[in-house]
């Protein structure tokens, strides 16, 4: 049974344009490969975003000192913490349970995507809102120039790069 030429064409289109959607969504997130996601990170890997969780969780505290003064601070950087937090929670519990490696790829690239995503935000929140003093605003600055520099230093990790490429572009 061969189907008609033209329900053919339609179904490969179809199929084509679908395709044409998967990649296009493909791109605006980068996603790793099954096999690449359940790899676990190397030990040089594993050392580089326990350093970036480490400053993360220190930026994440500075920010709810500095939201106890200013709860524009809160409004504005809620979300972002909240994120951050939970995916530092979760890749920690999966460290305490006793797996020699820190994460799987998946785990860290979600961590490392809300991260960048509280870095941004932070960045952005300084740069439009002045604090009322020069030590608050260097008590958030400080710790956020060096996560700016840890998420640099994932650039080199070939399948993180990708992810962790701090996107000036972004509403900019």
């Amino acid at each position: 049974h061969v189907c008609p030429p033209q329900a053919f064409e339609s179904t490969l289109k179809s199929w084509e344009d679908k395709q044409k959607g998967e990649s296009y969504r493909a791109a605006t997130r980068p996603r790793l490969s099954s096999q690449q996601s359940m790899e676990y990170l190397t030990e040089e890997e594993s050392s580089l975003l326990q350093q970036l969780s480490r400053v993360a969780e220190t930026l994440i505290a500075r920010i709810h000192e500095a939201a106890k003064a200013h709860k524009a601070v809160e409004q504005e950087l809620a979300h972002a913490v909240n994120a951050s937090s939970l995916a530092l929670s979760e890749a920690l519990s999966h460290k305490a349970a006793g797996t020699s490696e820190f994460l799987s790829r998946n785990m860290a690239v979600e961590m490392v995507l809300s991260i960048k995503e509280l870095w941004a935000e932070t960045r952005a929140f300084l740069d439009g809102k002045a604090l009322d003093s020069p030590q608050e605003e260097e008590a958030l600055q400080g710790p956020l120039s060096v996560l700016g520099q840890e998420l640099q230093r994932l650039l080199d990790i070939h399948w993180l790069g990708p992810i962790a490429h701090p996107a000036e572009e972004v509403g900019a």
